[in-house]
């Protein structure tokens, strides 16, 4: 390239090279935002294929590829007492609402299909939203929790 030259991308776009790197920035941030989308959804299908082998902690029946798409996924924010971490106690930002078919008792489950027993001590208060697990799409959900259910 010769000094003075515009580079021949920028040139055939007729933008600046400070412009042409503003975009190919925002670009490459968006393919990562999108990456990473993709990868929390198929984890927590993995958990949901997990919570499909799990029993009831009541009742002792096997929840199911049903019922684990039926889950509704918690999303919580936490307030903590000042001397307390969230890793300290064991709290996570999303859980799964899991309905007995037997029973119709609720439990909530970490993401690594462990039950989750809400702390006594250390929040001071926490907000929880409630949203239906990958609403629209029960029969990708079954088919992936059939899948993964096989196999363990």
């Amino acid at each position: 390239m010769i000094v003075g030259q515009p580079n021949r991308v920028t040139h055939i776009l007729n933008m600046s090279v400070m412009n042409f790197s503003i975009l190919i920035l925002a670009l490459v941030a968006g393919a990562t935002i999108l990456g990473f989308a993709f990868i929390r959804r198929d984890a927590r299908r993995y958990s949901l294929a997990l919570l499909s082998e799990r029993t009831c902690p009541r009742c002792g029946v096997v929840y199911g590829a049903e019922t684990a798409n039926s889950a509704v996924l918690l999303k919580y924010r936490w307030r903590l007492a000042p001397t307390h971490s969230t890793a300290d106690l064991n709290l996570s930002r999303e859980n799964f609402l899991m309905t007995c078919p037997r029973c119709h008792e609720e439990f909530e489950f970490t993401m690594d299909a462990q039950l989750f027993v809400h702390p006594h001590v250390g929040i001071l208060s926490f907000t929880k939203t409630a949203t239906p697990m990958a609403p629209g799409l029960p029969e990708q959900n079954r088919a992936i929790i059939a899948a993964a259910s096989a196999s363990h």
